[in-house]
């Protein structure tokens, strides 16, 4: 039984909890927060034995074999530094840090390590995503053209919440949209050129809710990538790949993908028994737990992560692309 302990007590950390609970061979055992009273909340929910705002005492325990670190993420290297000193496995949430430098020193110290150091990319598992990139793969060797559109509302709510973090750390694609600038890198690999503009535009709320960035590949592919946190009415995630002949649409990839639970919807239970499928973070955690099982390095990787960080913190106007090449 491999004992996880989560560092963090949000809504991320119970997502964790729950994809950890349905992981055969996997007890998340102990919950860490600097407010202890979150910590046994969040302990008392899930029936979590171990519940600490004592993070040193909580490593130093033998029966705690892996650590998922789910905090604000400008806390995630400085814990992850701290997890590695007491030699256990490690699971790190994206994106892997606020600080480009920080996350660059860091993969350099994960590279002589001995145990297993991951990052959460989820959507690198997802069912659908990778229908598209096999669909891609046969578009190689011609220029592309890509668009990204991601909008969805954040309330000024998300932003207060908690300590406060969010208001100056969680420009929309560094911390909310991450995934997608992850996606983009795993389709056609870093861009050679990224122009970007950003702004925060809403009263009261510091980071950056929207952007718009054309990137530029080695092959002569061009991607646009848009995407806020401001727009409530009409919430919009698409993803097309235009090649020569052929377009690979997300959106409708997605939903053909929905056909299973309408039909769940419509026939009755004794003659329609769809396949239950585990999620994309579900799979992420196996993936992890393989890893550690068989002593092979993840699927998903930190010099992924330090690139994804790169391109966020690039399309955020936070820091250049080209002074990081």
């Amino acid at each position: 039984m491999l004992r996880v302990a989560v560092l963090g007590a949000s809504g991320i950390a119970s997502s964790h909890i729950a994809s950890c609970r349905r992981t055969p061979g996997v007890d998340v055992c102990a919950i860490y927060s600097r407010s202890l009273e979150r910590a046994e909340r969040v302990a008392r929910v899930n029936g979590i034995s171990i519940a600490t705002d004592e993070l040193d005492g909580l490593l130093s325990r033998d029966d705690i074999h892996a650590v998922i670190v789910a905090t604000e993420p400008s806390r995630h290297i400085d814990l992850a530094l701290k997890v590695m000193r007491h030699k256990k496995h490690l699971l790190i949430e994206k994106p892997i840090d606020v600080d480009y430098s920080k996350a660059v020193e860091f993969a350099r110290s994960v590279g002589d390590y001995d145990g297993i150091v991951s990052v959460v990319s989820q959507y690198r598992f997802d069912s659908v995503l990778q229908e598209m990139k096999y669909c891609v793969s046969e578009m190689e060797d011609q220029p592309l053209v890509v668009s990204v559109d991601l909008f969805k509302l954040r309330s000024p709510e998300y932003y207060d919440f908690g300590n406060g973090w969010k208001q100056n750390e969680s420009d929309y694609f560094v911390n909310q949209a991450c995934h997608w600038l992850d996606v983009l890198n795993w389709y056609f690999g870093d861009p050679v050129e990224v122009r970007a503009f950003s702004l925060a535009g809403r009263s009261g709320i510091k980071c950056v809710d929207r952007s718009t960035a054309i990137l530029r590949y080695a092959n002569g592919s061009l991607a646009t990538i848009a995407g806020g946190s401001f727009q409530g009415s009409y919430p919009h995630t698409n993803f097309v790949v235009r090649g020569q002949d052929q377009v690979v649409d997300y959106a409708t990839l997605a939903r053909l993908s929905l056909v299973d639970r309408v039909l769940r919807r419509l026939i009755p239970a004794r003659w329609y028994q769809p396949s239950q499928t585990p999620s994309a973070l579900d799979l992420q955690i196996q993936d992890f737990v393989g890893a550690i099982d068989s002593k092979c390095q993840p699927s998903t990787t930190v010099d992924q992560a330090v690139s994804a960080l790169k391109l966020s913190l690039s399309i955020s106007g936070r820091m250049k692309y080209s002074d990081a090449l």
